[in-house]
């Protein structure tokens, strides 16, 4: 929940009599939310994002050693395509030279 103004006021106006240092105070109350769409990271809701994002780099990770061992396949059938050609090219000079 986040603080009102009265709040944060009455807080700060407290805390700087007790501790007596106002920036230590205002930075202490920055870590605070100041409106309602700011909130304070719960564990729940840290752990949900870590699981998203957990998921999400599976899936990445998934995604990217499938891409690679398509290319690599692309790549050994083209280096074995092109090695049978030229042993094709070199018998067949070897025969014309004879």
């Amino acid at each position: 929940m986040a603080l009102t103004e009265q709040h944060r006021h009455t807080l700060y106006q407290g805390l700087t009599r007790t501790i007596g240092d106002e920036e230590a105070v205002a930075a202490m109350l920055s870590q605070f939310p100041a409106g309602e769409n700011d909130r304070l990271a719960t564990e729940s809701f840290v752990l949900a994002v870590e699981t998203r994002l957990r998921t999400e780099m599976v899936q990445g990770f998934s995604d990217m050693k499938d891409h690679l061992h398509t290319e690599m396949r692309k790549w050994f059938v083209w280096s074995y395509g092109a090695m049978f050609v030229l042993l094709v090219a070199v018998v067949t000079a070897a025969k014309i030279l004879e």
